[in-house]
Order: C-alpha cells, then sequence, then structure tokens
C-alpha cells in the first residue's frame, strides 16, 4: 500500500543521531533505553528551533548533507543516526532556500543511486521519497512526535486508528505528507463511500470531550497529520484520551440525510443516535420562529446548509433564523463569538458566549463557501456572558 508518495516498505530499526560525534564501537550507546529517549528528545528540540528561524533551519541541512556525504564508517550507529535524523528534518521541512533544496535533492539522489546496496542508499532512497512527497504540502507547525522519528529511523510510515461512530475502528498507513484530506480519501475507500458522498471530515476528540462537544475539534484538511499526533504527545495524551474519528460534517442538499450510497446511509444511522444520545437534535426550517428577545442563559446553535437557528437548550424551539445570505461576518474569539446579521434592512450584532468559537466559525464558513462564497471577517468584540444583540 502507498500514499502521499511513500511507499510502505519497512527497514532496520536504527537509532537517530546523536549530537557527538563518538564511534560506533562505542558498545552501549545505543542499548540503554535512556540513551535513546534523549536522543528523541535532543532530535524533537532540535527540529522544533530549525522550524521557528529559515536559518537554523539551513544551517541543519548543510550540516546533515556534510554528515551523509563520504562517512569513513558508512556502516556505523553513527553514520546510520545522521540519515535518520535527515529523514525526519525531511518528513518536517524542506530547506526554505531553493538552491540549498535542489542541493538536497541532488544528493540524496546521487547517494541513493551509487549506494544502491548500502544502508545509506536505503535512507538516502527513503528521504528522496518523503522529500518530493512534501514538497506538495503545507509546512509543518511543530518537530515530529516521538513516533514519527522512530519510524523514520526505520524508514517506514506511520499508523493510526480511526473510529467510526458505529463503533468499526479503521487503521489507515500514512507517510509524514499525509494531511486530514488524505486519511479523508483513504477512509472513503475503505468504507466505500461514493462521489456523491459529500461533507466528511476527520475530527480529533478527546477525553475531555462533554456533550455540548468540548474537545472535539474538525482537522482542516490540509493538517498535517503528524502535528496532531505530536500534539497528543506534548499533551501527555494516551490513545485512550486523544482519537480520530470519522464523521459527516457538512450536509447538503434537500434531503442531507437521504443517500442511495448504502455504506452513508449506514453511516448517518449511527451518527444521529450519537447526536441524540449526546443531547444534539436536528430542526427543521418550517419550525423555525421569528426573532424574540426572551434569552435564556443556555442555548443551542444549529447550523445547515440553509442558515443558522438559535434554540431553547433541550428544545426545539427556535428563537431567531437567519438564513445564510442574512450572514454578513462571523468573527471568533477565544471565548465568544460574534455574528453579524442584517434582516428587514436592519443589522444586528450577536455576541455568543462558547468555548468552541473556532469550530463554529469553520463550520458556518465551510457552508457558506459550499453555497454561495467567502464571508467577509469582523472585528471581534469584547466577550460577555451569555447571548445579547444590538
Amino acid at each position: 500500500m502507498s500514499h502521499a508518495g511513500l511507499n510502505t516498505h519497512e527497514g532496520s530499526t536504527t537509532s537517530l543521531a546523536s549530537t557527538t560525534n563518538s564511534s560506533s564501537s562505542g558498545s552501549a550507546e545505543g542499548g540503554a533505553g535512556g540513551d535513546s529517549d534523549d536522543r528523541v528528545a535532543l532530535a524533537q528540540a532540535l527540529l522544533q528551533r530549525c522550524l521557528q528561524k529559515d536559518t537554523l533551519l539551513c544551517e541543519l541541512y548543510m550540516q546533515l548533507i556534510k554528515q551523509t556525504t563520504d562517512h569513513p564508517e558508512p556502516s556505523s550507529r553513527v553514520s546510520a543516526r545522521h540519515w535518520a535524523l535527515l529523514c525526519a528534518a525531511v518528513g518536517a521541512a524542506l530547506p526554505p532556500a531553493k538552491p540549498l533544496r535542489r542541493l538536497l535533492l541532488a544528493h540524496l539522489r546521487y547517494r541513493g543511486t551509487a549506494l544502491h546496496a548500502g544502508e545509506e542508499g536505503k535512507f538516502a532512497r527513503r528521504a528522496e521519497q518523503v522529500a518530493l512527497s512534501i514538497a506538495q504540502v503545507g509546512r509543518r507547525n511543530s518537530a515530529p512526535s516521538r513516533e514519527e522519528l522512530l519510524c523514520a529511523a526505520a524508514r517506514r510510515p506511520m499508523h493510526v486508528r480511526v473510529l467510526l461512530l458505529d463503533g468499526k475502528q479503521h487503521g489507515l498507513v500514512f507517510g509524514p505528507a499525509a494531511t486530514a484530506d488524505h486519511l479523508v480519501a483513504m477512509l472513503r475507500e475503505k468504507i466505500g463511500l461514493n462521489d456523491a458522498a459529500t461533507g466528511y471530515a476527520l475530527y480529533e476528540v478527546c477525553a475531555n470531550s462533554t456533550p455540548a462537544g468540548t474537545g472535539e475539534r474538525a482537522l482542516a484538511g490540509s493538517e498535517r497529520v503528524g502535528d496532531v499526533l505530536a500534539r497528543w504527545e506534548k499533551a501527555g495524551a494516551t490513545a485512550a484520551s486523544c482519537r480520530l474519528v470519522f464523521k459527516k460534517r457538512l450536509f447538503l442538499g434537500e434531503r442531507p440525510l437521504q443517500s442511495e450510497c448504502v455504506a452513508e446511509m449506514e453511516l448517518l444511522y449511527y451518527q444521529l443516535l450519537h447526536a441524540i444520545r449526546h443531547d444534539r437534535l436536528p430542526i427543521e426550517t418550517d419550525e423555525a420562529q421569528s426573532f424574540t428577545s426572551n434569552w435564556p442563559r443556555a442555548l443551542w446553535l444549529a447550523v445547515d446548509a440553509r442558515g443558522l437557528t438559535l434554540l431553547r437548550r433541550g428544545s426545539r424551539s427556535a428563537l431567531v433564523s437567519h438564513d445564510h445570505e442574512q450572514l454578513l461576518a462571523v468573527s471568533p474569539a477565544p471565548r465568544a463569538l460574534l455574528l453579524v446579521t442584517r434582516a428587514d434592512r436592519k443589522h444586528a450584532k450577536l455576541v455568543l458566549s462558547t468555548d468552541q468559537a473556532y469550530q463554529i466559525a469553520t463550520l458556518i464558513k465551510d457552508y457558506i463557501e459550499a453555497v454561495r462564497g467567502p464571508v467577509s471577517p469582523a472585528v471581534a468584540e469584547p466577550s460577555g456572558a451569555g447571548a445579547r444583540t444590538s
């Protein structure tokens, strides 16, 4: 199986590059688990600093190209660590300077051809493969996780399990260049969703999730999966506390809960059960009512392809409804969401207190772009308690 230009051939496991140039005869050097952990931590710290400053990233690549050229002991542990660190660096970000990037690719291509039978040749071919795929995606935000670094040293791809709301899990194999969109495409093929089944996304769901959805976040399509795993590692999360969930995010069309795709109908059935069980109920357009000033403290906000509706929490009774054409601007803040609307030639500002402002704003934006185009930004106003209009 291959993904994002990366084959899944596995190589022998090796430790990451050390910061010293000690000889391979240092016997206990790679055996102790503590030393290996230290090397991984050093590699992460180094790559994090280099990702933050282009000059450091260029210097790192120049040093690695030098250290992987005509090594006096090409079969030594030290040489293998240099190559492992180079593979990890390529998976994180390519050199920002174009001449250095061309030099790197030429170096990898030559070493991969000239040293075809050796470990160096295998590392060079793997690094070139990663580099070509990385060039097609955005830059990483954070240093690779421990798992990604060890996979780079072993010349093998990463693996993650994605949960479906029917209780099934799918294991996916992916490379450093993989984005959320890549994984969604892989899942669609595995599950058997046809081209008409649109609007699906990957969510990261953490153990602090509540019925209101705190701890659940839809991944942007261009978001690097490696960044997500690195963030979980930094937070001390485990596979049990944080996971990826695949479900429908945008409900488009006249009958969004009806589909000719059997696989999608099954997914929608379990997603609907999950939504009802977690206090999220659907609303129909004809149930929307005109604006009322009787605002309760806790509200539901329903977003679909037609517009927005505010409801009393735990009820299907709508307080106010706006079509997307009436929405002029959306501006999220850390704990508040500003909506600027127009109705009957009057403008209104709606400020909602919520911890999910950015997720809601992104969902509204995606629906509007699917229906009529982008939303103009608004200047965020100071957040306050509850919901208010002006």
